[in-house]
């Protein structure tokens, strides 16, 4: 599950405006947990972020990391509904030159049973962000 020991443990309760219609989650609120989750990681893993959102190492004197998003997965295996108490694992799966996988697992924290999975893969925009992320998560 996680290529290298960094994991990130997030509890999430639906609320009412997480629901569609039917009662169950709506399926674009995964992405954005997804996203909560790796900003949650990021910051318990030594980041920190500027004013306008940007990943930076030291936000008073640093320059930002860059990345952008490349792509996103999620699958949906189980239905969340109100109330539901959910804890979210956000894990570093690759690191390569130019891009980083997260991954992540949605489980029910009641029984266990996995709600969703799915990752990000981010591309570096520059070869000095790639080495300032690497010096955080100590991956060399």
């Amino acid at each position: 599950m996680n290529g290298t020991g960094l994991l990130h443990k997030l509890e999430i309760r639906v609320r009412p405006g997480d629901t569609d219609f039917t009662g169950n989650v709506f399926n674009p609120r995964y992405l954005e947990w997804f996203v909560n989750g790796r900003h949650e990681a990021a910051r318990a893993w030594g980041f920190d972020f500027s004013k306008d959102g940007r990943v930076m190492l030291d936000k008073e004197t640093g320059s930002p990391i860059k990345f952008v998003t490349g792509e996103v997965w999620c699958r949906i295996d189980t239905a969340s509904r109100f109330n539901d108490l959910l804890l979210l694992h956000t894990f570093i799966g690759e690191i390569k030159s130019k891009t980083i996988k997260m991954g992540h697992r949605l489980h029910k924290k009641e029984d266990n049973k996995l709600v969703a999975k799915g990752y990000g893969i981010y591309v570096f925009l520059d070869f000095e962000s790639y080495n300032r992320f690497n010096e955080v998560i100590h991956m060399d």
